[in-house]
């Protein structure tokens, strides 16, 4: 019993050497790892297959969790609870800076048929929420990405305001409206 332990250590041993052994080699025609080089940008690729599944459920996501935010904030607004809305407009500006923003930076998804309507919602979406948090800047920022992403397209539905379906030129006159109402 002793010497079978002793044997299956020396083969683990033996093992672990010629792994760390391989790795330890390098060949003069590897390149190094350049932990300082920047990712690629989202480049406009189509989408397809599971990808575009994939791409479908994050938005869908996104879609959804906005949708609690706006419902959470106008909790916060009609019980007048000023510190609850002041904590939750930091936790909103971050989640919209590092989720919702890269994820809709690129207009590949505007151009995508069976993802527009999800961004077209999931932009409006965040304008309104950025107009309620009295961020006017970035909301006209959205909004005019919205009017230069769907240029032409303006009888397209959305599901903007929530709970109903409209078309986008119809939403941006809401918007707007919604927008200056603050």
């Amino acid at each position: 019993m002793m010497r079978t332990h002793s044997l299956c250590g020396l083969v683990v041993v033996g093992a672990l050497a010629l792994t760390l052994g391989a790795c330890a080699h390098k060949s003069p025609k590897e390149a190094s790892l350049d932990l300082d080089a920047e990712v690629p940008k989202d480049v406009n690729t189509p989408l397809g297959g599971l990808t575009l599944s994939q791409r479908r459920i994050e938005l869908g996501r996104a879609q959804a969790d906005l949708v609690h935010f706006m419902a959470t904030l106008d909790s916060l607004q009609l019980r007048r609870d000023q510190n609850g809305q002041v904590l939750f407009k930091g936790f909103v500006d971050e989640y919209l800076g590092t989720y919702v923003d890269p994820m809709i930076s690129t207009d590949m998804h505007s151009k995508q048929p069976e993802l527009a309507g999800l961004d077209a919602t999931i932009r409006f979406l965040e304008a309104e929420m950025l107009t309620k948090l009295r961020s006017p800047a970035r909301a006209q920022k959205t909004i005019d990405t919205l009017q230069t992403l769907y240029k032409g397209r303006e009888d397209m539905l959305v599901d903007w305001p929530i709970g109903k379906k409209t078309t986008i030129e119809k939403a941006m006159k809401l918007l707007e409206d919604e927008k200056w109402r603050g």
